[in-house]
């Protein structure tokens, strides 16, 4: 049971619009089904949902984002870059580059917003998901 005090997670989206190549609006699932839209064609538009999370620097993880993650080492501190994906039913982070290899999910890490920091998306920074020689 949920205390009366504790906030449920806010369900809010982005749209991403293909044509114009840019971040068009961010909002509530509540105005999306209260308010509306307008929206007669949708298809240009690509919806990423709000992960719920925060980085270390405060900022919203949504799906596609583009998110390091430090890995503590007994030695030292190991970065691998990921993606933000939904996968069987949650949010993972599937590695790009990085301990792990490329493909491999290292979400066990993910939760953690001291160890995460989003530094760009799938859509404005795609050079991003592409291994250096």
């Amino acid at each position: 049971m949920i205390k009366p005090d504790r906030e449920a997670r806010i369900i809010k989206f982005r749209t991403w619009d293909k044509i114009d190549k840019k971040w068009q609006e961010t909002f509530t699932i509540e105005e999306a089904c209260w308010i509306g839209f307008g929206w007669d064609n949708t298809d240009h538009l690509i919806f990423s949902q709000f992960t719920g999370l925060l980085d270390k620097n405060g900022k919203e993880i949504y799906e596609g984002d583009i998110v390091q993650i430090r890995l503590m080492d007994e030695e030292e501190s190991l970065f691998v870059l990921t993606e933000i994906v939904w996968h069987n039913y949650k949010w993972l982070a599937r590695s790009i580059k990085g301990k792990g290899g490329q493909g491999n999910w290292t979400y066990k890490y993910f939760d953690n917003p001291k160890n995460t920091e989003v530094i760009g998306n799938i859509y404005e920074n795609p050079e991003l998901l592409k291994e250096k020689p």
